[in-house]
């Protein structure tokens, strides 16, 4: 694990699968396997986050990015890494919903 800024894995974000609080430090887990931890908060990063549309927070601690989830079902977001990000009871729905506006957006959904 190494060490950063959460303004570095903001200008790296495309290599951002998603992010976790633990123990009040930000981990980052990158495309590439490796995991970088920083001091921060969610609530900020989120908020720097905000201009990009792929990122989406289905949970208060874990921001993820949308263009890694491989399925999302009651109860987890499942990422092509495997990582399985909890859902809270009832959020579901709206994350789907969230997911597909994005996924049509970028045309990747075909009917």
């Amino acid at each position: 694990r190494g060490l950063v800024g959460s303004e570095m894995c903001i200008r790296d974000r495309e290599k951002l699968l998603y992010c976790e609080v633990l123990s009040r430090t930000l981990v980052f887990h990158l495309t590439d396997g490796r995991i970088l931890e920083s001091t921060g908060s969610m609530d900020e990063l989120a908020r720097q986050l905000a201009e990009y549309p792929c990122f989406l927070r289905p949970h208060r601690s874990f921001l993820v990015n949308m263009e890694y989830i491989r399925s999302i079902t009651a109860k987890t977001l499942v990422l092509t890494d495997g990582a399985q990000i909890p859902i809270p009871h009832g959020r579901a729905a709206d994350i789907k919903n969230q997911y597909l506006e994005y996924a049509f957006s970028r045309k990747q959904v075909m009917l």
